[in-house]
């Protein structure tokens, strides 16, 4: 026992010798500084659970949209939907430092408006810790997804957004009824091509400076109905009442969705 204390003294005084020389060189103690605070850093870096929600609030003049509820659209033309969903891809959260943006992987979302009282949730994953002064939203698929005959998840063909006779999908879907005071009926807009694929870029920073964005953060955004039918080319449906081409109006629809009015940002909760 005795000599076993005597070893355990003998090993401690090396050690505090070992320390005390390593002491005096400055690149040491820099080198041990650096790994601690390294350590300190990693300890704060973001998880794979940190999320940032995206609502999507459906209305039509104020109203939320439901399925089969009646609805008024800017131009005073009384409508009802049974169908209306469309695909939001290419999600990106833009930084005034472009190393900082943040990009979802495999970002491809079927949005069917009419669910949930009108209100969908997207939960973009593993967001790190910036300011960001951007939100970019893709309506439709990129010319490569879009032509690669069909996918899994909502790129499935069976979710009905997806012509086998073209290869190609719908990326918007609106399908219901019209009523004006001396006519009504059906109306059917499926809005597809290459041509009709769309990117915003809508600001969600306040007075010129970028948003930090706090786990569970959400970025509320309106989507207005009566902007898809409304400017630069408001929709009569008595004339335009069943598109499936872009010959047909499915341009014209895809530049309303475009204008800046259809997806709004609505604030941050």
């Amino acid at each position: 026992m005795q000599n076993q204390g005597i070893l355990a003294e003998f090993y401690v005084s090396i050690q505090k010798r070992v320390i005390m020389k390593l002491l005096n060189y400055p690149g040491i103690i820099i080198l041990i500084i650096l790994i601690a605070s390294c350590k300190k850093d990693s300890a704060t870096q973001p998880t794979d659970s940190r999320e940032i929600l995206i609502r999507l609030r459906h209305v039509s003049m104020g109203e939320k949209l439901g399925q089969g509820k009646a609805l008024t659209d800017s131009s005073g033309t009384v409508i009802s939907l049974s169908k209306f969903q469309y695909y939001l891809s290419g999600i990106r959260l833009e930084s005034e430092n472009p190393m900082e943006t943040f990009r979802e992987p495999q970002s491809y979302h079927l949005i069917k408006a009419l669910e949930n009282m009108g209100e969908t949730v997207l939960r973009l994953k593993s967001v790190p810790e910036s300011s960001f002064q951007n939100l970019v939203l893709q309506i439709g698929l990129d010319s490569i997804t879009n032509g690669s005959k069909g996918g899994q998840g909502v790129l499935d063909p069976g979710n009905g957004m997806y012509w086998p006779w073209s290869s190609e999908y719908k990326f918007l879907v609106m399908e219901g009824n019209f009523n004006y005071p001396d006519t009504s009926g059906a109306f059917l807009f499926h809005v597809a091509g290459n041509s009709c694929f769309r990117t915003l870029r809508i600001p969600i920073n306040s007075a010129g400076k970028d948003v930090e964005l706090a786990n569970g953060s959400q970025i509320v955004l309106d989507v207005e109905l009566s902007a898809l039918t409304g400017a630069p080319n408001p929709v009569n449906f008595r004339i335009t009442n069943n598109v499936m081409s872009v010959a047909a109006g499915a341009g014209k629809l895809a530049d309303n969705y475009a204008a800046g009015s259809f997806i709004r940002f609505a604030g941050i909760q």
